[in-house]
């Protein structure tokens, strides 16, 4: 005989201190992340279509701010004439079946702080071939979500692929199969990243070339779930397959202690110039006023 049993919900066990703790660091971290939380859902306050450059531009300029707003590309290609820049307060999400092709020399897209940049679909960010220059960089408080988009064939000194100081996440669901791949630096082919990097069920870094660090090179750790995946999909020794670089922590304080006592050296140096120059004023005036 089957018996079912029902219990009646632990109201005591949900309001513990651990469940109160939790909920609210999902509630401040949703805060925190909400330009990422708003384009990586989806959600539009706008949608307009794109024939060029100069349309893709004036609709980036007439976005309102801190809204999303969704650009969708009529054309297969655009070959960009200066960098791509999203601004402050923008809340961008390019989609459909497009290269975007940067300046030889120049970044292709370069998001601002306090900007926010979605890559979905079929979005390439590339360079022409033999032609140099980084796919993406993010300034320090910008924002880059890859929702299914491309970056390839870019080479830079640091970043080929993306130069990230503010914060960049991965997501590969629904089948989207973002792709970071092919690029080249000479640190950091792939990524290199000293801001926030976020994993979200994975992504593609294979393939990509750098000295040290060849799909991913960091000065800064990893959350747990990021860790773990670059891990299990690393199949191979670090100069085959995903190769990613982690900065010890050790060297971070060496650069750290080396930076702060050159501004040291610096101040102490101004300082014993502009007292030696006063000296000379004075005795100059002393001198004059004595003759």
């Amino acid at each position: 005989m089957k018996i079912n049993v029902k219990s009646k919900p632990n109201l005591h066990h949900f309001y513990s201190k651990k469940n109160l703790v939790l909920i609210s660091l999902l509630f401040i971290s949703t805060l925190f992340f909400s330009p990422i939380i708003s384009m990586a859902s989806g959600w539009t306050i706008m949608d307009i279509k794109v024939y060029n450059e100069v349309e893709l531009r004036e609709a980036i300029s007439a976005a309102p701010n801190e809204k999303g707003y969704a650009i969708y590309f009529m054309v297969t290609e655009l070959v960009f004439e200066k960098p791509l820049e999203i601004p402050k307060g923008k809340w961008i999400a390019l989609y459909g079946v497009c290269r975007l092709v940067g300046v030889d020399g120049m970044d292709t897209i370069i998001i601002k702080n306090g900007g926010a940049l979605t890559i979905r679909g079929d979005i390439v960010v590339t360079h022409a071939e033999g032609d140099s220059g980084r796919g993406v960089y993010v300034e320090r408080g910008g924002t880059l979500v890859i929702r299914g988009g491309l970056i390839y064939g870019n080479s830079a000194d640091k970043g080929g692929g993306v130069y990230n100081k503010g914060t960049l996440c991965v997501f590969d669901i629904d089948n989207e199969h973002s792709q970071i791949t092919e690029n080249t630096a000479t640190v950091g082919g792939g990524i290199y990243n000293e801001g926030t990097f976020t994993i979200v069920n994975g992504g593609h870094f294979g393939g990509n070339t750098a000295a040290k660090g060849g799909d991913v090179y960091s000065v800064n750790d990893f959350d747990e779930f990021t860790r773990d995946w670059l891990r299990m999909n690393d199949p191979y020794p670090s100069d085959h397959g995903v190769d990613v670089f982690i900065e010890p922590k050790n060297n971070r304080q060496l650069y750290t202690l080396a930076i702060a006592i050159a501004v040291v050296i610096t101040v102490v140096i101004g300082l014993l110039f502009y007292r030696s120059k006063k000296q000379k004023q004075g005795s100059l005036k002393q001198h004059t006023v004595a003759h």
